[in-house]
C-alpha cells in the first residue's frame, strides 16, 4: 500500500476510534487499536505502533480477555523483534 493511502487509513481508523470511544464499545475500540498498530509497523513507525498495540493490551485486559490479551502481546513481541530488542522481545512472548 503506498504511503499516502496507509496514512488516509490511519487518519479514518483514528477518527473512528472518536466515534467507537464515544459509544463505550470497547471491544471495537480495541479492534481499531490493533489495526492501527498493524498499520504503523506498516509504516515502520514501531514507536507509533508499539503505543497502540499497549492501548489494545491494556483494553484487553480490562475486560479479562485472555486470548485478546495473548494476541497483543504476541505483536508486541514481534515488534521488539524487529526493534532487534530480543530481551524485550523475550519478555511479551513468554507472558503469552
Amino acid at each position: 500500500m503506498q504511503q499516502n493511502n496507509l496514512d488516509k487509513a490511519a487518519e479514518e481508523l483514528i477518527r473512528a476510534m472518536e466515534i467507537y470511544t464515544q459509544a463505550q464499545s470497547v471491544l471495537v475500540q480495541i479492534n481499531i487499536l490493533r489495526r492501527l498498530g498493524d498499520l504503523y509497523m506498516q509504516q515502520n513507525n514501531l514507536d507509533k505502533a508499539a503505543e497502540e498495540l499497549t492501548r489494545a493490551l491494556v483494553l484487553h485486559t480490562q475486560a479479562y480477555n485472555s486470548i485478546g490479551q495473548a494476541n497483543d502481546l504476541q505483536c508486541l513481541g514481534d515488534l521488539h523483534i524487529e526493534r532487534n530488542n530480543h530481551d524485550k522481545a523475550a519478555e511479551k512472548l513468554t507472558r503469552v
